[in-house]
């Protein structure tokens, strides 16, 4: 990455679809694979060979289980495999698997949900993702700016915001500090994404009644939309108040793409930025010029943009 201020891309957690992470990679982005919400074995093998013939190397993933990614890391390296995107509770409670990960060649991420002072230490050396209470799927309580404030505060390097951003925002977060940003919601509509056609509808006519936020253990929240009146909201708050055992478990049960199956789509607030983004831009690859708005912005304080001749 030779941006001053980066972009990255997740695909659509839980769909095994690499399709806008290639498409970041072949713009000069770095694409990630979202396994946050569990994909098959298979799935994401298929995946990753996708993309490894597909570019020419530099793609990520982003997965839970830090065995698992560290198998992925061993195998996949070679073929273009070059950042892990973890947990960060799951990384803070596995350094000596952190450490093998960055041995065998793989960046790696902490993506983190509420704020620990460790995260300005060696283990997230390599970049840390603040992925705000306006991100979809699992999040915390915490805003995309409160993290970026105390991750600023307590000197973490290289920070990536995840969780409503738009054109403007982009802008404030790099003021703010962060070096880039995480779009996800903000790509369904573009012209790579498998499920523009059938999101399209829906994100047209999203009016607030199809957003759900679901409280879990531990100060966990889960975001996403779902076709008014589906029930797997509350079916999902049921599930949750029987006990903490098993959360992640329901969730990617009650999560996924296919709305008028009742699912829960993993979807944030920036989808609302979806419809504009694909009309603006159209593809991924329209978007690899839209770091040069920020050009004339340091991180940490803002100058005047160079005037017009």
């Amino acid at each position: 990455m030779t941006q001053d201020f980066s972009i990255t891309v997740f695909s659509p957690a839980g769909t095994g679809d690499p399709s806008l992470a290639v498409a970041a990679v072949r713009a000069g982005h770095l694409g990630i694979l979202n396994a946050e919400l569990a994909l098959p074995g298979p799935v994401i093998e298929q995946a990753l060979g996708t993309l490894a013939k597909a570019t020419s190397g530099g793609f990520g993933i982003a997965i839970r289980d830090v065995d698992a990614a560290l198998d992925l890391a061993k195998r996949w390296g070679e073929s273009g495999l070059s950042t892990v995107v973890l947990p960060a509770a799951a990384a803070l409670a596995a350094p000596k698997k952190v450490a093998a990960l960055r041995k065998a060649g793989a960046q790696v991420l902490l993506e983190a949900v509420a704020w620990d002072d460790r995260l300005a230490g060696k283990i997230a050396a390599d970049g840390l993702i603040l992925k705000g209470h306006e991100a979809g799927g699992r999040v915390g309580e915490a805003t995309s700016f409160i993290l970026l404030q105390k991750a600023v505060a307590a000197g973490a390097s290289r920070i990536l915001v995840r969780g409503g951003i738009g054109l403007h925002s982009a802008g404030a977060v790099r003021v703010g500090g962060a070096a880039g940003v995480v779009l996800d919601d903000q790509c369904l509509s573009l012209r790579e994404s498998a499920l523009a056609a059938s999101l399209r509808p829906v994100l047209a006519r999203m009016t607030g009644g199809d957003k759900v936020l679901i409280e879990g253990a531990g100060g966990v929240l889960w975001r996403g939309i779902e076709r008014p009146g589906a029930g797997a909201a509350s079916a999902l708050r049921s599930a949750f108040a029987r006990g903490p055992e098993g959360q992640d478990a329901s969730a990617a049960e009650a999560f996924g793409w296919d709305l008028s199956a009742g699912q829960i789509a993993p979807v944030g607030q920036a989808a609302c930025f979806a419809l504009d983004f694909a009309e603006r831009y159209g593809s991924v690859g329209r978007l690899a010029g839209w770091p040069a708005r920020f050009r004339h912005i340091r991180r940490g304080r803002c100058r005047s943009p160079p005037r017009a001749t």
